[in-house]
């Protein structure tokens, strides 16, 4: 039972699939969702490989293999995503020495995968990025319902070394991410690229005809990976998208983009939060100052985002308001430990014993978690790693509310059962110091930004509908104080 619950804890914070290996040689990936098939570390022995042609076997691991062309490289792609694609993946595996991930493990996967693309019909493009000296392989499938990526790290002799599998996004496989647009019927929007791995952005303006105030908020999702609607739930709710719009129907200008996470998990080189959101938030409020000089920079925060808002305003000085949106000052393992004891309640059939002993072995874990500060430490949760966990350890981000001096405004719907009102009061008392902070909760809404259906879990957001009336209020109403 432990294990199915840390399982659905995970998933409240995050939303896509993803297949993972590695040999000793590659580098992490980023932590993604509940149903990741495998995050390895350890290194591979394999004994079967595969020459540059796709086919016959050698005695040494990727690593170990002559140098073969960046050409070569990318045909030995094509053809390994060919043969899981084939559902072949025991030839997979062997001749390609990514041994970590077992068949069964690929098998379950890719079922997953293909429970929302359908049936494979054919590899339709493949290309090469080089960053920060890395070589990435991306080969691109087209299924019945969606495209599938592969993305490959070649190593020094250009071979495969580890491999990821992802849905591809909207346009990717022509070598442009596709945002949803228009915003709204009320927005204006100016694609643009944030960061240094170019993620697709959007600047939102109000159309022709609202007056626009001198503010652009900076809307920053949660955890996982996220792209810039936080689009959620069977029938795609957009709560980002539709609060863009409301805020461009209210005058004002927002820029939102998908996390690296999102888009290019294959180009984090480090599980990090750093890698995560650091970089690009960074990235992200510098082109607002440069874009828009004489506005006021508000930086918006949902759930881990606003979690992480004193650190966002720490690094970026021309931030100069927040609002953070079911955020915490807690650690992300207790809020975690306190989802555990909550879904448990719901366990039917459970023995009490069998439910204290299972919060027993969460706490113990998540004990654990909270005391990792080194990245080298040996981590089992999901498919965090010491690396991840110890960077958000170290920001110490919930001891710096404190220090928060600018303008905040704290929501919190009261039917959120991810982050709570516990977490709420707790803010309270951290910005108590700040005679600019406004904290208000929002009846009826749950974490995800929408009216509440009381329905259990994340079933709540499974039903179509739009964003909390009362939140566009109280967030425009703030907005407006700044002017």
């Amino acid at each position: 039972m432990k294990r199915k619950l840390l399982s659905l804890i995970m998933s409240v914070f995050t939303s896509v699939s993803v297949i993972s290996a590695r040999t000793v040689s590659a580098s992490s990936s980023v932590p993604q969702s509940s149903e990741i098939i495998s995050e390895t570390s350890a290194g591979s022995n394999s004994s079967n490989s595969s020459n540059a042609d796709g086919k016959g076997d050698i005695e040494e691991s990727p690593s170990e293999r002559l140098e073969i062309s960046l050409e070569e490289g990318e045909k030995l792609a094509v053809y390994y995503s060919e043969l899981i694609e084939n559902k072949k993946y025991s030839e997979f595996i062997n001749e390609s020495g990514l041994t970590e991930l077992s068949e069964k493990d690929l098998k379950t996967g890719m079922y997953q995968l293909e429970k929302s693309t359908g049936k494979f019909q054919e590899i339709i493009s493949s290309s090469l990025q080089e960053f920060n000296g890395r070589k990435i392989l991306r080969v691109f499938s087209r299924h019945e319902k969606g495209t599938l990526k592969f993305a490959y790290t070649l190593g020094d002799n250009n071979h495969p070394e580890n491999y990821l599998i992802v849905y591809a996004n909207p346009g990717e496989e022509n070598g442009k991410v596709i945002p949803d647009l228009p915003t709204s019927e009320y927005s204006k929007d100016t694609e643009v690229n944030v960061g240094e791995t170019n993620l697709t952005g959007l600047i939102s303006e109000p159309k022709e005809g609202i007056e626009k105030k001198k503010t652009i908020v900076i809307m920053i999702q949660g955890s996982g990976p996220n792209g810039m609607d936080e689009k959620i739930g069977n029938p795609g709710n957009k709560p980002f998208k539709a609060l863009a719009g409301e805020l461009n129907r209210n005058g004002f200008t927002t820029l939102r983009y998908n996390k690296r996470s999102f888009q290019y998990p294959e180009l984090m080189e480090k599980t990090t939060v750093e890698e995560e959101y650091l970089k690009d938030v960074k990235a992200a409020a510098e082109l607002a100052e440069e874009k828009y000089p004489d506005y006021k920079t508000v930086i918006l925060g949902h759930s881990q985002g606003g979690m992480l808002l004193p650190v966002f305003l720490e690094e970026s000085p021309s931030l100069s308001a927040a609002i953070c949106l079911a955020g915490s000052s807690r650690s992300l393992w207790d809020i975690i430990y306190d989802q555990n004891e909550y879904m448990l309640n719901f366990q039917i059939g459970t023995s009490k014993e069998a439910k204290e002993k299972t919060l027993k072995e969460v706490r113990e874990q998540v004990d654990k978690l909270n005391s990792v500060t080194d990245p080298k430490e040996e981590v089992s949760f999901g498919n965090l790693d010491g690396e991840y966990v110890s960077s958000l350890n170290n920001l110490k981000a919930g001891e710096k509310f404190k220090e928060i001096k600018v303008p905040i405004l704290v929501l919190q719907g009261d039917k959120d059962f991810q982050v709570t009102l516990k977490d709420f009061e707790l803010l309270k008392q951290d910005l108590s110091g700040n005679d600019k902070a406004v904290f208000s909760v929002i009846e009826g809404m749950n974490h995800m930004l929408m009216p509440t259906l009381n329905k259990a879990f994340t079933s709540d957001y499974d039903d179509p509908r739009d964003i909390s009336p009362e939140l566009v209020k109280e967030i425009t109403s703030f907005l407006d104080s700044l002017e």
